[in-house]
């Protein structure tokens, strides 16, 4: 993704003060920079929500919804866009790029922290500092649908911030280019949270980004994957069941909508979608931590000796407490090792 700026340069009257701040840019000091964000499928309560000292969620306002040739001057209304929360940034940084890695990062951050179509369709961001003025408006694949919304409270703060500080670079951006097993499940997940289609549409990418993660195959069997996801999440405090069951019925409507059969459309499927993306959410975030440490391999390994083995599952249950999760396991299990199983 590029970024469009243009950089005007202002002499002060003050030569001295032109000095300096020429000097203190050629050594390298950063540049204070603010940006504005709209964000998809997140609304808060209350008028603003601050993360930290440098960003905060705030509510549109008129003026969020104008286009503008010039700081003063509204041009016309912005073309519809799917925007229901605006996010503020400021930081210090010597590109602007930093500043759009940390706008995505948040969106990325809010569609794992709930079920959220979390996107960018539109961010602005300038620099005001060693006299110069410079900055971009950037239009960022607008998302043309929103599945799914999510309303951020303030006691959920904290928990955002902890992800920001810990976790976001885990997972990739539509910034970053990733050809590995957790960067292609987030592709599909974002296909499930976004565009149009069918409700079948959304079942197909999160099934397809489980598969990424917990296949090895084309050939690899239903029951196992079901299995697999089903493992994980039991550590996290959800009914392993339940799981299994939800994803047999998404793998049978994903096989149907792959192969271009008929779905009865007198079924609402929405709650099915929804349950097999959030599966898949809570899925990304437990294995993008793990994956990389051990292998997908090795981690496959250890969820099929789960199946079998107390000494294994009891390993896997300290692994998974270990990530970050929105909702953390009350108790830590006793015994077992923190590795995979060799």
């Amino acid at each position: 993704m590029l970024v469009h700026s243009c950089i005007q340069v202002k002499f002060p009257a003050d030569r001295i003060s032109v000095v300096a701040d020429w000097t203190a840019a050629l050594l390298g000091q950063p540049f204070r920079w603010t940006g504005k964000a709209l964000l998809s499928g997140v609304s808060i309560e209350g008028s603003t929500l601050d993360i930290d000292d440098c960003l905060r969620l705030r509510h549109p306002v008129p003026d969020d919804f104008l286009e503008r040739i010039s700081e003063n001057i509204p041009r016309f209304p912005r073309p519809t866009t799917h925007f229901s929360c605006v996010a503020e940034i400021k930081t210090l940084s010597l590109y602007g790029g930093e500043v759009q890695r940390k706008i995505e990062s948040l969106a990325s951050v809010l569609s794992f922290y709930d079920l959220a179509s979390a996107g960018v369709p539109r961010y602005s961001f300038r620099a005001n500092t060693l006299r110069m003025v410079g900055g971009g408006e950037l239009q960022s694949g607008a998302p043309v649908g929103v599945r799914f919304t999510s309303t951020i409270s303030a006691s959920d703060i904290p928990l955002i911030r902890e992800a920001l500080e810990n976790w976001a670079g885990i997972i990739p951006t539509p910034l970053d280019t990733t050809f590995d097993a957790v960067g292609i499940a987030v592709n599909r997940y974002r296909e499930a949270l976004f565009g149009l289609g069918p409700w079948e549409r959304v079942i197909f990418s999160a099934v397809s980004s489980l598969e990424a993660l917990l296949s090895t195959s084309g050939v690899e069997l239903q029951y196992r994957l079901a299995n697999r996801c089903a493992l994980i999440l039991k550590e996290t405090g959800r009914d392993g069941i339940s799981v299994r069951n939800t994803l047999k019925e998404a793998y049978g409507i994903r096989s149907k909508y792959a192969h271009g059969e008929y779905v009865n459309r007198e079924k609402d499927l929405s709650p099915l979608a929804r349950a097999t993306a959030d599966i898949s959410r809570q899925v990304i975030i437990v294995a993008s931590q793990l994956i990389p440490e051990y292998g997908k391999s090795k981690f496959l390994e250890l969820l099929d000796d789960s199946m079998v083995n107390d000494e294994r599952r009891t390993s896997l249950a300290l692994l998974v407490f270990g990530v970050w999760m929105p909702k953390r396991p009350s108790a830590r299990p006793e015994g077992g090792s923190n590795t995979p199983a060799n």
